[in-house]
Order: structure tokens, then C-alpha cells, then sequence
């Protein structure tokens, strides 16, 4: 028996949308054989609440109480769903043939760690877009906003809802789309695969009462025999399109007197009011209406109008049709479906670039026939009727889903036909793609020719603004091997975990899409992997000029030859050699090693290569080198990674030496993992040499250093293994070469604005410190007001004042300490360097006019310039 769990959220589409879904669906199922349990999240009440009506069980779980709590916080929404999945674990009793249907897209984190505490499939419904309400039923402005064509103030906004649905519906294991238009958005604008999303419109139960008298209830709502009533229902938001609908009436108003417009649902009134004056009379605004009330409306209503800018569905015009009224809805998205000819008449969206709108004009005329043509309208409305039995009712709903959750289950025990249609993947190849619309046909062409593996392309069209994505379009039009997602742009490590997280394929590949592939050498290397039952396998990469002429190897295999080994024993053998390349377009990894641990690229940094590969590599039981030459690697001026801020590169370098050495505390320079960390520290060094040398290059003054960092690498050199140790002391003279130099820049006369020390009349302060001279770059904060500091020890001689770092002359003794007449000294020490053996040579410590000790720099220069006042 399946267990299916409805969840809503207690908010406000519980009284519109979503929680009429819920409501109907669950009224639907009764009877089917499904065991249905609801599930509200975010409750107002402070406790879980449980309880059952008939055969469906309810659960309630409160929103949090914290201060700081803010439902929409990514992180935060993250922790509640963490909660909420501890405790279903502890009610859920029966694990047979589960089933979570979600039904908010801001709920990924949700549908993650479903997926991870429980055997089960994962599905939603697509209701509603956050961008829709912006720009309506427009999908080429959509489009262009998301190749960032367009530069509206709202554009960024869009371009985040839509990845966040996007990410949703890739956490899912099918998604309902409302209607054939929006199976159509889902497929071709989120990347769906087609025989991931079935199209089921929504039903509801048949509660249209025709033995109530209609004298009697326009009796109890004071409506005159002659009055004839225009009916809205829904939010009072913009794209709902109340305010071309009372434009429209005030003509419809001016031919029919006793024409009424009841405009029912609650939201932002302003617009409402504004567009009525002066009209008042004739316009009634209900608020949100009890259901029963609303239905006694529905049966003396003359006309019904649905006039949306975007609707996925519209449960509106289905009740409207229930009740036998005549509709004028606007010929716009899924609601263009749900109201065909024969039940209603149609209004046109007029759609430009950057608007889409009703003419009103056209809107009253539609009233207006129905308000002349009784017979005409009575007639669309028995059509309605009719078309509401045989496609929208509770029952017609309850079937098409049952068969929906069974269809879940069918595929673990698929027939042969079915396994054929299923054809099993041999290879993903993932292809993020950023404005190359110059080289991307010949990435493309080199992978259509790859022969052997089934493979499947995953284009990640990451926001381009030239033609890539129309490009990619093209190509997979032509063939049905390759996917396209377009997305807003996030960089590369946003567009391959896109790539990652609908990837089919049991290896998967990462292409650049300005590079290109060796076809027969990408199947060679493919065999294999499944051969040896590789984790990874790894090849070789050639350079090209922008032209694709072939250049040298790049960083070929050297000492080792082709073999299978433990993962981290191919990282030490590639980093003692130097053939070590840090690049996921190297590597073919089986998806299911990838996900089993779980790494993702870095996103909002770049160098994520530099993160990613290490640690994919030396968690890889199985690594296959060998010397298959298989990749072409275009070098390009103009990439990213060459115009890109050098600021932002720093700074991402910084971040990756971060996560490596965080990564490496899990393993101690004891036994087997001495000759590991020791490389994998060899590597931190390597990334410290590579980032002082552009800090050295650049000169850019505004770049912060973290302290300590290169330091507290460099005390762990005496354990590690005597060759990692010496590559480690090249790296580290190099990088402390580069770093002293621009820290020497960094205060010199140039940097802050002086001519030659003999000519200023400011006091100067010298620092004398060894052990890390970025110290005084972090917290002095600003410069004294006439004063010049300095690190230059060749000013000694000349320097006004002289600070001396205590531990920095234990560790060097080539300097003469005579103290020149007039020049005055202070000593400075942290807490921690108290110990320090120079405290007890009197000799030395008579030598300091004032010893500073346990603050921080900026604190201390303060002192020496007030003590020097």
C-alpha cells in the first residue's frame, strides 16, 4: 500500500491555491487505497499537534520561536527541515511504497533530507513562480533575464526565485505540471527531462447546489431581480488583473445600468480603489469569503471573469464552470487550457518586451455580448458544466493521481519494453557554458562524435548574454542526446553542480565548453573505468592556442606508470612527480562515488578546481592513471580566469587553503598518513607561493593578508617526510620572498604618498619583526597623523622610533643593536611569547626606553605616538 504524505505550509496559500490543492486532492483519494497523512509545516500553535479525521491522518509542526527566526533565510529554513525530518522519522512507522509530495519550491532542503533519512520518492506540483508575479505570462523576457539581457531593477531577484526553482524541482523525483503549457516551461526553461514531469490538472468535488431557489439568495444578499452580477474571485494581486477588469466594467456599467461588479478575495486594495472612483455604487468588495457563502454567489452570478496575466491552472474558472456560469478569461498560460471555446470567450495578453497587459476594451466587450446573448451564454455555461464532469472532477482527479503514485513504484519492476525505452547511460557529459559562442559548436560537434557509450550532454547554459544559449538550443533540437538548462548566471561551480544534480550517466565528465574532446580516446578511457571498476580515471590534457593549434601536454605523467591504485596514493605519486593538475576536466568519476561523498564545487569563489580535486581524489578507492591523451584545453586570454579582479582571486585562494587544511585535520603525520598530509601540505604551500607572487605582481594595497596563515603551515615541516618537506621550504622561501615584498611596498613612500625620507619633516616609525611582517598590515587600521611607518630596515639609522618584535630577535642575531644617539626603542610581545628566552638578558632589555606588552599593533603604535607627544 502506498504511504502518501501531503505537505502544505500554513500561510497564506493554505486559503488559496496550494491549500485548495491539498484539500481537493485528499477529498479525491478517499476510498483509492492510499494511505494519506497531511503534514502542515510552519503551524501557529507553539506544539506538535496530531490528529485524525476518518482515514486521514493530520500532523502540525510549529514554526520556530526564535527571535531571530526569518522563514525565507535559506540557512535557517535548512535547520527547521532537518528538525522536521528527525521527527518524522519517529512518527513514520510504515516505510512501504512512501511518497512525499511537496508542494512549495522553496523547499529543497526539505526534499534533500527526505530523500537521505528515507527509501522513498520525492514529487510536487508546479503551482506557482515568484517571477511570474513580476513579469506574467512573458517567457522570452524571462529568457532574456536570465541570460542577463536585461537590467531591471528586479532582474537579480528573478534570476534567484528561478534558480531556487530550479534546484527544487532537480531535487524531486517527478514534478506534476498543472497543464501542458507549464510541462512545456518545465522541460524546455528548467531542463526537465519529458518523461520526468506528467501533466495532471488539478479536480475538485462537485458542490454546485442547483435546488437552491437563486430568488431566494439574492434575497439574502440584497441583489434586485434585475441587477445582473459580474463576478471575480480570487487575490487582490496585480496578477490577478482586477484593475483592467474594472476598467472594462466602467464601460460595461454605462450600457447596463443595474450591472453590479463583486469582486470577492482579499490582498492589496489600492489599486481596487483607485480604478473604481467614481464608480463606488457599482463595485462591491467582499473580502475573503467562507465557502459557503461564496458558493451561494457562484449560483446567481450572470458572469464569470478570470482575467490573469499568468496562471498555471485556476481553480476559478473550474468552479465557475461547476456552476454552469458563462466565462471570459484572458487567453494566457494554463488557464488558456482549462477555458476553451466552448465554454467561454477569450481575451488576448498584449505582450511587448517589457509589459504585459489587457486591453479593457476588448475585456467589456466579451461582458457585454454575455449580458445581451442570454441564450448564447446560457448555452457556454451548460458546455462548462459539461466540460467540468469530464475533465475536472474529484473523480477524474483522484484517478489520474492514483495512477500517478502507482506509476512511482512500476519503475522498480519495469518490463522489457520499458527497459528498452529506459536506455541506461553510459556517460554524463556536463557542460557549464558563459559566453562562448565562438567555440561552443566545436565542443559540441567533438562530443556528438564520441562512439561506444550511450551518452547523454548536459549543457548548463549559466546566464549567457551572447548566443551560446541559443547555440545549445539548436543542438538539442537536433539531437536528442543533449539536455540544455538555462539558468541565472552563478559561475562555473553553480552551473556543474546544476550539471551534477540531473546527471544519469554512471561516469560523468566535466567539459569546458571553449575546449573539445578526442572522442575515441574519451570511450577508450571510459572502458576503462568500468573495466577496472574505477572511482576515477585520469588522462591527458594538451594545450591549444585560441586557433586550436596543439601545444605541449600539460603536466603529463612522469614517474608513474598506468595502474589502478588507492586514490590517495595516486595524489602523493602525482604531487612527488609533478604531474599533478588540479582540473575536474581531467577525471572520468563514476556518479555514484561522487555522490556518495557528497562534494559539490565551491560556489561564489573561484579556483574551486584547486578544492574539488584533491579532496574527489583521495577519497577514491579505486584511481585509474593513464596516459590516454583525450582532452584539448584552449587557452584564452580572455576568460574569466584572466580578467577577473586579482582582489577576487586572492581571496578565493585564501578560502580554498582554508577548506584543504581544514580537510586535513582528519589525518595526523603518524604512520601511513605522514607521507600523505605531508604532500597535501606541499600542495597548501604551492597555493601560498602562487598567491604571494600575484600579490607581489599586482601591488594592489586594498588586498589583506590573513595572518599567521603561511605560519602555521610551516611549524609542521619537521614531521613531515624529508622530500615533501624540502618542496614545502622551496614554496615557503618563495612565498615569504614575495610577501616581504609587498609588504615593504605596502608602507613605502610610493604607497603612501611621500617624497624620500631626508626630505619629510614627519617622525618615523620603523618595525622590527621577522616572524610576520603582515601583522601591522591588519590592525594598524590608518596612520597616525604625521607620521610615516615603515618595515624597511635599511632606515634604521633614521627611524625616530624603533619597534622591536621580541621573538623576531630570538630568531636572528645579523643585526647591530648599537642604539643610535637620539633614537628611541620600545619592545612588544604577544601574551603568548612571554616565555620568550630574551626576557632575561638585562643586557638587551636595558636597551628599550619602554616595553609594550599583550595588545594588539594598532594599540600599540597609539602608545608611542601619545608617549612621544
Amino acid at each position: 500500500m502506498i504511504n502518501l504524505y501531503l505537505f502544505n505550509n500554513k500561510n497564506r496559500g493554505a486559503f488559496y491555491g496550494v491549500g485548495s490543492y491539498v484539500r481537493e486532492l485528499v477529498a479525491s483519494l478517499r476510498g483509492s487505497g492510499i494511505r494519506i497523512h497531511v503534514v502542515y509545516l510552519f503551524g501557529e500553535k507553539a506544539q506538535i499537534e496530531r490528529w485524525e479525521e476518518g482515514e486521514v491522518s493530520y500532523l502540525s509542526f510549529p514554526e520556530p520561536v526564535a527571535e531571530d527566526w526569518v522563514a525565507l533565510e535559506v540557512r535557517q529554513r535548512a535547520a527547521y527541515f532537518r528538525n522536521i525530518v528527525y521527527l518524522l522519522r519517529r512518527f513514520i512507522r510504515d516505510t512501504e511504497k512512501l511518497v512525499f509530495h511537496l508542494n512549495c519550491y522553496k523547499d529543497e532542503a526539505l526534499a534533500r533530507e527526505l530523500k537521505a533519512a528515507f527509501r522513498c520518492r520525492v514529487v510536487t506540483a508546479a503551482h506557482f513562480s515568484d517571477w511570474s508575479s513580476v513579469i506574467y505570462d512573458n517567457p522570452e523576457r524571462l529568457r532574456a533575464i536570465l541570460r542577463k539581457e536585461c537590467t531591471q531593477p528586479l532582474d537579480d531577484l528573478i534570476r534567484e526565485s528561478f534558480g531556487e526553482e530550479q534546484a527544487f524541482y532537480a531535487a524531486t523525483d517527478r514534478v506534476i505540471g498543472l497543464s501542458d503549457y507549464m510541462r512545456a516551461l518545465l522541460c524546455e526553461d528548467y531542463g526537465l527531462l519529458p518523461d520526468r514531469v506528467a501533466v495532471i490538472p488539478n479536480g475538485m468535488a462537485d458542490v454546485a447546489d442547483t435546488d437552491r431557489d437563486p430568488v431566494l439568495i439574492r434575497e439574502k444578499w440584497q441583489l434586485r431581480p434585475e441587477e445582473r452580477i459580474i463576478l471575480f474571485v480570487g487575490r487582490l494581486d496585480s496578477i490577478k488583473g482586477v484593475r483592467f477588469l474594472i476598467r472594462a466594467f466602467r464601460k460595461v456599467s454605462r450600457q447596463y445600468l443595474d450591472s453590479r461588479l463583486w469582486i470577492v478575495g482579499d490582498g492589496d486594495y489600492k489599486d481596487c480603489f483607485e480604478e473604481a472612483n467614481p464608480i463606488f455604487s457599482q463595485v462591491t468588495l467582499t473580502g475573503f469569503l467562507d465557502r459557503a457563502s461564496l458558493l451561494e454567489l457562484y449560483r446567481v452570478a450572470d458572469v464569470g471573469v478570470v482575467p490573469s496575466l499568468f496562471e498555471p491552472f485556476g481553480y476559478v474558472p473550474v468552479e465557475m464552470m461547476m456552476h454552469g456560469l458563462p466565462v471570459v478569461a484572458t487567453a494566457t498560460s494554463g488557464l488558456d487550457e482549462v477555458v476553451d471555446d466552448s465554454c467561454g470567450l477569450k481575451v488576448p495578453l498584449a505582450v511587448s518586451a517589457d509589459r504585459v497587459e489587457i486591453d479593457a476594451d476588448q475585456l467589456a466587450e466579451k461582458i457585454l455580448f454575455l449580458l445581451r446573448n442570454p441564450e448564447e451564454a446560457r448555452q457556454l455555461g451548460r458546455n462548462g458544466r459539461g466540460r467540468f464532469v469530464e475533465r475536472y472532477s474529484s473523480e477524474v482527479f483522484g484517478r489520474n493521481m492514483s495512477a500517478f503514485y502507482e506509476s512511482l513504484f512500476a519503475e522498480e519492476n519495469p518490463t522489457e519494453e520499458a527497459m528498452e525505452k529506459e536506455k541506461h547511460i553510459d556517460l554524463s557529459v556536463i557542460v557549464p557554458i558563459y559566453n562562448t559562442e565562438a567555440y561552443l559548436p566545436v565542443c559540441l560537434d567533438s562530443l556528438l562524435g564520441i562512439d561506444g557509450p550511450c551518452v547523454e550532454i548536459v549543457l548548463v547554459d549559466d546566464g549567457s548574454t551572447d548566443g551560446s544559449g541559443k547555440i545549445a538550443d539548436a543542438y538539442a533540437l537536433e539531437d536528442s542526446r543533449i539536455r540544455v538548462i538555462h539558468q541565472a548566471n552563478g559561475g562555473a561551480s553553480v552551473a556543474r553542480n546544476t550539471g551534477l544534480e540531473v546527471a544519469r550517466g554512471e561516469y560523468i565528465l566535466f567539459v569546458d565548453s571553449d575546449d573539445w574532446v578526442l572522442g575515441d580516446a574519451l570511450a577508450s578511457l571510459f572502458r576503462t573505468g568500468v573495466e577496472s571498476q574505477a572511482d576515477v580515471v585520469m588522462g591527458e590534457i594538451r594545450f591549444c592556442d585560441q586557433e586550436g593549434n596543439p601545444g605541449a601536454l600539460f603536466n603529463p605523467v612522469k614517474g608513474m606508470r598506468p595502474k589502478v591504485l588507492l586514490g590517495r596514493e595516486g595524489f602523493v605519486g602525482l604531487m612527488r612527480d609533478g604531474s599533478y593538475l588540479p582540473t575536474p576536466v581531467r577525471f572520468v568519476c563514476r556518479r555514484d562515488f561522487l555522490r556518495m561523498i557528497g562534494v559539490r564545487f565551491e560556489e561564489g569563489i573561484m579556483h574551486e578546481d584547486e578544492l574539488w580535486t584533491p579532496i574527489v581524489l583521495c577519497q577514491a578507492e579505486r584511481l585509474a592513471i593513464t596516459c590516454t591523451e583525450f582532452y584539448r584545453y584552449r587557452q584564452d586570454d580572455s576568460s574569466v580566469m584572466h580578467t577577473t579582479k586579482w582582489s577576487r582571486r586572492l581571496r578565493s585562494l585564501f578560502r580554498v587553503v582554508d577548506g584543504l587544511a581544514q580537510f586535513a585535520d582528519r589525518w595526523s603525520f603518524d604512520g601511513e598518513e605522514r607521507e600523505l598530509k605531508s604532500w597535501w601540505y606541499a600542495n597548501l604551500f604551492r597555493l601560498y607561493h602562487w598567491a604571494f607572487a600575484y600579490l607581489a605582481e599586482v601591488r594592489d594595497s586594498s588586498i589583506e593578508v590573513p595572518a599567521c596563515h603561511l605560519d602555521r603551515f610551516w611549524r609542521n615541516c619537521g614531521e613531515m617526510i624529508p622530500e615533501a618537506a624540502i618542496r614545502c621550504r622551496e614554496y615557503y622561501q618563495k612565498a615569504e620572498n614575495h610577501l616581504k615584498e609587498y609588504t615593504d611596498w605596502r608602507m613605502s613612500d610610493s604607497v603612501i604618498a611621500m617624497t624620500y625620507w631626508s626630505k619629510t619633516n614627519k617622525r618615523i616609525l620603523l618595525i622590527f619583526n621577522t616572524v610576520d611582517e603582515r601583522i601591522y598590515v591588519s590592525h594598524l587600521g590608518g596612520l597616525p597623523s604625521g607620521w610615516v611607518v615603515t618595515t624597511d630596515r635599511k632606515y634604521i639609522g633614521r627611524a625616530d622610533w624603533v619597534v622591536f618584535h621580541l621573538p623576531s630577535l630570538s630568531d636572528t642575531l645579523e643585526y647591530d643593536l648599537a642604539k643610535p644617539e637620539g633614537q628611541r626603542w620600545a619592545s612588544w610581545y604577544a601574551e603568548s611569547e612571554q616565555d620568550d628566552p630574551l626576557f632575561n638578558d638585562t643586557e638587551i632589555m636595558d636597551l628599550f626606553d619602554i616595553s609594550i606588552r599583550f595588545t594588539t599593533f594598532g594599540e600599540c603604535i597609539e602608545k608611542i605616538v601619545n608617549l612621544d607627544v
